[in-house]
């Protein structure tokens, strides 16, 4: 309850980690509809998926500019959390099943 109020309450998701594998919380920041500003680091850029705001380098200008055009625009905002759903249906119990399957039965 406690994260999820977190995430509730936040305006987008910022992740400068330089050491992401998984990365559960970019698919749990997509989940409550928030934009993502991220380091491509690890399996950010995959986790991430398409037309998402990825940066290759920790260039504190950059991301800063990047809150502010999100913060500033409520359509871009829009689009960008329109993106992260569209990209978490790729790790949907429906979508994953079925490529398991095949992966373990070919």
């Amino acid at each position: 309850a406690q994260l999820h109020t977190y995430y509730t309450a936040c305006h987008l998701f910022l992740l400068m980690s330089g050491h992401e594998g998984f990365c559960l919380p970019v698919r749990e920041a997509q989940y409550h509809d928030l934009p993502i500003v991220a380091l491509g680091a690890g399996a950010v850029p995959e986790a991430l998926g398409e037309n998402q705001l990825v940066f290759d380098t920790m260039d504190y200008e950059q991301f800063a500019a990047a809150i502010h055009v999100i913060y500033h625009n409520p359509e871009f905002k829009d689009y960008l959390a329109s993106q992260g759903k569209i990209n978490i249906e790729r790790f949907s119990n429906t979508t994953i099943e079925p490529q398991f399957l095949k992966a373990v039965l070919d």
